[in-house]
C-alpha cells in the first residue's frame, strides 16, 4: 500500500492510550482518546485527528499535506508543522479546533504559503510565553472564546476574541488586518 494509516470509518475511538507515536509513509486519519500525540509522515498524505478530550500534540509533522486537528477538550500544541513543503493555498494548511476549552500554542508553521486556522469554541488561545515566533503562514485566521495572544509571522490577520477577551499580537514583519474583532 502507501503507507498510509486511516480510520475504520465510524465515529468511534480506534485508538486509546496515554502516548501516541506514529510514523507513516503516507497520511494518518484516527479518532483517538490519548493524552499525547506525536504524528509524522515521510510521504505525502494528511494529518487528521479527531482527539474525544485533552491533548498534548507534542509533534505533529507533514512530509507534504495539511493537518486538521480536533479535539473536545483542551489543546496544547507544542510543534505542528507542514512547511517542508511550502506550497500555496491548502494544500499544506493546518487547522486545529478545540470544542469545548482553548488552545495553547508552543509552534505552528504552515510555511510562507499556506494557511493557519485556530478555533478555541471554549477558552483562549495562548503562546507558550517565550520570544520566538508561535505562528508562521500566510495567514492566521484565529476566534477563541476569551483572548488571543501570539507572537506571529504572517501575511494576513482575522482574529476574533468572544467574552471580554483581549487580542495581543507581536508581529514579525508587515501585516495586513483584514478583520479584528474583541467583544
Amino acid at each position: 500500500g502507501d503507507g498510509a494509516i486511516t480510520q475504520d470509518g465510524y465515529n468511534t475511538e480506534e485508538i486509546t492510550t496515554d502516548t501516541l507515536t506514529v510514523l507513516a509513509a503516507g497520511g494518518i486519519d484516527l479518532d483517538t482518546n490519548v493524552a499525547t500525540a506525536n504524528l509524522k509522515t515521510t510521504a505525502a498524505g494528511h494529518v487528521e485527528i479527531d482527539e474525544t478530550d485533552t491533548i498534548t500534540l507534542t509533534r505533529v509533522i507533514t512530509d507534504n499535506g495539511h493537518i486538521r486537528l480536533e479535539a473536545g477538550d483542551q489543546i496544547n500544541a507544542i510543534e505542528i508543522d507542514t512547511s517542508h513543503t511550502d506550497s500555496s493555498g491548502q494544500a499544506n494548511s493546518i487547522a486545529i479546533t478545540s470544542a469545548a476549552a482553548g488552545i495553547h500554542v508552543g509552534l505552528v508553521n504552515a510555511g510562507a504559503t499556506n494557511t493557519i486556522i485556530l478555533d478555541a469554541q471554549g477558552d483562549a488561545i495562548t503562546q507558550d510565553g517565550d520570544e520566538a515566533t508561535d505562528v508562521l503562514g500566510s495567514s492566521l485566521t484565529a476566534d477563541a472564546i476569551g483572548g488571543i495572544d501570539l507572537d506571529t509571522a504572517v501575511d494576513t490577520l482575522d482574529l476574533h476574541a468572544y467574552s471580554s477577551g483581549d487580542i495581543t499580537i507581536t508581529q514579525d514583519g508587515n501585516v495586513v488586518l483584514t478583520d479584528i474583532v474583541s467583544t
